[in-house]
């Protein structure tokens, strides 16, 4: 079911391990060069109630990808978690897991909440035996091997001061052919500027980002900073136009998530950058469209397809009911 996907003469590959798009909250992937192999946030969580599917196929999804994760994370050499929400580290200390490892960590005292906080003295305190050695990964750059692992500054998981927290993106570099691959963790947009210029400055060649939570739309996300998070990464289609982008996460969570993305994916035409799924780019369907189609909707009957122009109008605050009148 796992593609590696070749990136230059068979020289890095990365293996999609668990995403939305497959079912799962996750976005755990693995990548391999020379003589080392990395494993990027392995964990998950059960898909929410939004998600259409029964929660017995959604529970059986989540058993099948826990244990997908621990297999490939006993062969990894190096693990990282770019910060400590459940759907991006395994909270047991599961030796299949952490064993015999180098950890890249997010800091567990700077720049993070409380929760987060506790969550992550909890693991590394729990690992600290079992891992080869745990690093603080927070702006610094890790040689691999053929494997160039650089980490940007903490970023915020959406907007400025959001209760999320914040999150270490991540460029993964091939040295043997200068090949980059950008990370964003869950930057949600990127909403903030300083996120989406720090992504230019690394000019990726492909991009596995997160999208935008969009189930969550006009609850914990408003729609101001979900236009502002368009805005930017129409603005990083425009200025970097990587070859592929991986679109994944937190929008394959929601079946709209075409429709809502629509000015995106219009750019992306336009600039002739690829955009797939993990899923798609396993030359499978992803799941919630396929459960979509199967099962019908289950929160949403209705919604907008913005335009260009309705996103310029909600950036600017302009609320949702007269842009979309």
């Amino acid at each position: 079911m796992f593609l590696f996907v070749v990136l230059s003469d068979e020289i890095m590959d990365i293996e999609y391990i668990a995403f939305d798009s497959l079912g799962v909250q996750s976005s755990c992937f693995q990548v391999s060069a020379g003589n080392e192999t990395a494993i990027i946030d392995p964990g998950l969580s059960i898909q929410a109630d939004s998600f259409p599917l029964s929660e017995s196929k959604r529970l059986y999804l989540r058993s099948t990808y826990k244990h997908k994760i621990k297999k490939k994370a006993k062969q990894a050499d190096v693990g990282v978690i770019s910060h400590y929400h459940y759907d991006h580290f395994t909270q047991e200390p599961d030796r299949k897991i952490y064993g015999r490892k180098r950890m890249l960590v997010k800091d567990p005292d700077t720049a993070i909440n409380e929760e987060q906080q506790d969550r992550a003295h909890e693991l590394l305190d729990a690992i600290d035996t079992m891992a080869n050695r745990i690093d603080v990964a927070d702006g610094q750059t890790f040689y691999l091997d053929q494997l160039k692992l650089k980490f940007g500054k903490p970023q915020w998981h959406g907007p400025q001061d959001t209760e999320m927290g914040q999150v270490l993106p991540l460029v993964i570099e091939d040295t043997s052919t200068d090949r980059r691959v950008l990370y964003t963790s869950d930057l949600d947009g990127p909403v903030e500027t300083d996120a989406r210029d720090w992504i230019v400055r690394q000019d990726p060649d492909v991009m596995i980002y997160n999208g935008p939570p969009t189930y969550l739309l006009d609850f914990v996300l408003d729609y101001q900073d979900f236009a502002k998070g368009m805005q930017n990464m129409i603005t990083i289609i425009e200025d970097v136009s990587p070859s592929t982008i991986i679109l994944d996460h937190h929008l394959l969570r929601d079946y709209r998530y075409k429709d809502l993305f629509r000015p995106v994916f219009t750019a992306a035409e336009q600039y002739n950058t690829a955009i797939h799924t993990a899923a798609e780019e396993q030359g499978e369907t992803p799941v919630v469209t396929e459960a979509y189609q199967d099962n019908g909707p289950t929160k949403w009957t209705d919604w907008p397809t913005p335009t260009r122009d309705d996103i310029d109008q909600l950036a600017q605050g302009i609320p949702p009911a007269k842009v979309f009148d």
